[in-house]
Protein backbone atom coordinates (compact mmCIF):
# COMPACT_ATOMS: atom_id res chain seq x y z
CA UNK A 1 0.00 0.00 0.00
CA UNK A 2 3.18 2.41 0.61
CA UNK A 3 4.53 1.77 -2.43
CA UNK A 4 1.46 2.62 -4.35
CA UNK A 5 1.41 5.71 -2.10
CA UNK A 6 4.99 6.34 -2.98
CA UNK A 7 4.52 5.86 -6.77
CA UNK A 8 1.57 7.63 -7.15
CA UNK A 9 3.35 11.16 -5.24
CA UNK A 10 6.17 10.30 -7.56
CA UNK A 11 4.52 10.55 -10.82
CA UNK A 12 2.01 13.25 -9.84
CA UNK A 13 5.59 15.32 -8.53
CA UNK A 14 8.18 14.36 -11.08
CA UNK A 15 6.38 13.04 -14.20
CA UNK A 16 3.24 14.78 -14.77
CA UNK A 17 4.46 18.62 -15.27
CA UNK A 18 7.14 17.20 -17.82
CA UNK A 19 3.15 16.41 -19.70
CA UNK A 20 2.70 19.99 -18.88
CA UNK A 21 5.89 21.21 -21.27
CA UNK A 22 5.94 18.84 -23.92
CA UNK A 23 2.41 20.14 -25.69
CA UNK A 24 2.68 19.76 -29.38
CA UNK A 25 2.15 22.64 -31.15
CA UNK A 26 -0.66 20.93 -32.95
CA UNK A 27 -2.44 20.93 -29.81
CA UNK A 28 -2.34 25.00 -29.57
CA UNK A 29 -3.63 25.87 -33.15
CA UNK A 30 -7.16 26.96 -33.21
CA UNK A 31 -9.59 24.64 -35.36
CA UNK A 32 -10.41 27.09 -37.78
CA UNK A 33 -7.60 29.29 -39.31
CA UNK A 34 -8.95 32.60 -41.62
CA UNK A 35 -7.56 33.82 -45.11
CA UNK A 36 -6.80 38.00 -46.27
CA UNK A 37 -10.57 37.74 -47.59
CA UNK A 38 -11.33 36.91 -44.09
CA UNK A 39 -12.80 33.23 -45.43
CA UNK A 40 -12.29 30.57 -42.61
CA UNK A 41 -10.75 27.29 -42.98
CA UNK A 42 -10.41 24.03 -41.16
CA UNK A 43 -6.60 24.47 -39.28
CA UNK A 44 -6.22 21.01 -39.97
CA UNK A 45 -7.04 20.79 -43.62
CA UNK A 46 -5.00 23.68 -43.95
CA UNK A 47 -1.56 22.26 -43.05
CA UNK A 48 -2.39 18.42 -44.08
CA UNK A 49 0.65 17.40 -46.28
CA UNK A 50 3.34 19.83 -45.19
CA UNK A 51 6.31 19.24 -44.49
CA UNK A 52 6.70 22.57 -42.39
CA UNK A 53 5.01 24.88 -40.62
CA UNK A 54 6.16 28.55 -40.35
CA UNK A 55 4.58 30.78 -38.27
CA UNK A 56 5.51 34.07 -38.84
CA UNK A 57 4.61 36.46 -35.70
CA UNK A 58 4.63 40.53 -36.91
CA UNK A 59 2.78 43.95 -36.61
CA UNK A 60 2.38 44.06 -40.62
CA UNK A 61 2.79 47.89 -40.31
CA UNK A 62 6.57 47.52 -38.41
CA UNK A 63 9.05 49.13 -40.92
CA UNK A 64 12.00 46.64 -39.01
CA UNK A 65 10.03 43.41 -40.81
CA UNK A 66 9.32 44.89 -44.02
CA UNK A 67 12.36 43.54 -46.14
CA UNK A 68 12.40 39.97 -44.20
CA UNK A 69 8.38 40.23 -44.87
CA UNK A 70 9.27 40.82 -48.77
CA UNK A 71 11.74 37.78 -49.06
CA UNK A 72 8.80 35.63 -46.91
CA UNK A 73 6.60 36.63 -49.38
CA UNK A 74 9.26 35.81 -52.26
CA UNK A 75 10.12 32.36 -50.81
CA UNK A 76 6.38 31.14 -50.14
CA UNK A 77 5.87 32.22 -54.22
CA UNK A 78 8.62 30.29 -55.23
CA UNK A 79 9.62 27.49 -53.48
CA UNK A 80 6.95 26.81 -50.22
CA UNK A 81 4.56 24.27 -52.73
CA UNK A 82 8.23 22.41 -53.84
CA UNK A 83 9.27 22.06 -50.25
CA UNK A 84 5.57 21.77 -48.87
CA UNK A 85 5.67 24.79 -46.47
CA UNK A 86 2.21 26.17 -44.85
CA UNK A 87 2.76 29.49 -42.76
CA UNK A 88 0.52 31.24 -41.02
CA UNK A 89 0.36 34.70 -39.79
CA UNK A 90 0.08 35.60 -36.01
CA UNK A 91 -0.68 39.07 -35.61
CA UNK A 92 1.46 41.19 -33.40
CA UNK A 93 -0.75 44.57 -34.23
CA UNK A 94 -1.63 47.14 -31.69
CA UNK A 95 -5.51 45.98 -31.97
CA UNK A 96 -7.79 44.58 -34.54
CA UNK A 97 -8.88 47.58 -36.19
CA UNK A 98 -5.45 48.50 -37.15
CA UNK A 99 -4.81 44.37 -38.17
CA UNK A 100 -7.72 44.91 -40.00
CA UNK A 101 -6.25 47.80 -42.13
CA UNK A 102 -2.99 46.51 -42.39
CA UNK A 103 -4.02 43.06 -43.83
CA UNK A 104 -6.48 44.92 -46.25
CA UNK A 105 -2.93 46.62 -47.48
CA UNK A 106 -0.83 44.07 -47.93
CA UNK A 107 -0.99 41.25 -50.29
CA UNK A 108 -0.15 38.06 -48.12
CA UNK A 109 -1.26 34.59 -49.09
CA UNK A 110 -0.59 32.82 -46.07
CA UNK A 111 -3.08 31.64 -43.27
CA UNK A 112 -3.50 33.73 -40.20
CA UNK A 113 -4.50 32.68 -36.62
CA UNK A 114 -7.93 35.01 -35.81
CA UNK A 115 -6.81 38.19 -33.90
CA UNK A 116 -8.61 37.26 -31.01
CA UNK A 117 -7.69 33.97 -30.57
CA UNK A 118 -6.93 32.41 -27.38
CA UNK A 119 -4.24 29.83 -29.69
CA UNK A 120 -2.29 33.09 -31.12
CA UNK A 121 -1.94 34.13 -26.71
CA UNK A 122 -1.21 30.47 -25.90
CA UNK A 123 1.96 29.98 -28.67
CA UNK A 124 3.40 33.59 -28.07
CA UNK A 125 3.48 32.52 -24.04
CA UNK A 126 4.89 29.40 -24.63
CA UNK A 127 7.31 29.60 -26.68
CA UNK A 128 8.46 33.18 -25.08
CA UNK A 129 7.90 35.39 -28.10
CA UNK A 130 7.18 39.19 -27.15
CA UNK A 131 8.61 41.07 -30.37
CA UNK A 132 8.12 40.83 -34.06
CA UNK A 133 9.24 39.84 -36.33
CA UNK A 134 9.52 36.38 -35.46
CA UNK A 135 9.75 33.87 -37.71
CA UNK A 136 8.99 29.86 -35.90
CA UNK A 137 9.36 27.32 -37.79
CA UNK A 138 8.15 23.15 -37.05
CA UNK A 139 8.87 19.97 -39.00
CA UNK A 140 5.55 17.46 -39.42
CA UNK A 141 6.21 15.85 -36.14
CA UNK A 142 5.50 18.80 -34.22
CA UNK A 143 9.69 19.63 -33.29
CA UNK A 144 10.79 22.50 -33.41
CA UNK A 145 13.02 23.32 -36.22
CA UNK A 146 14.13 27.19 -35.99
CA UNK A 147 12.86 29.95 -33.54
CA UNK A 148 14.78 33.58 -34.91
CA UNK A 149 13.91 36.35 -33.30
CA UNK A 150 13.60 39.91 -34.48
CA UNK A 151 17.19 40.63 -34.31
CA UNK A 152 18.15 37.57 -36.35
CA UNK A 153 15.78 37.36 -39.18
Amino acid sequence: MKRRIYLYLYLSIFLLPLTLFSASIFDMLPENLSNVNHKSINTHSAIAGKNYLAFYFVSLNNPAANEFTSKLLKFYQTKAKEAKVEIILVSFDEDQATFQKNLKNSSIPWYIIPFNSQAKKTISSYYGIVKSPHLMVFNADGKLVTNQNHKKI
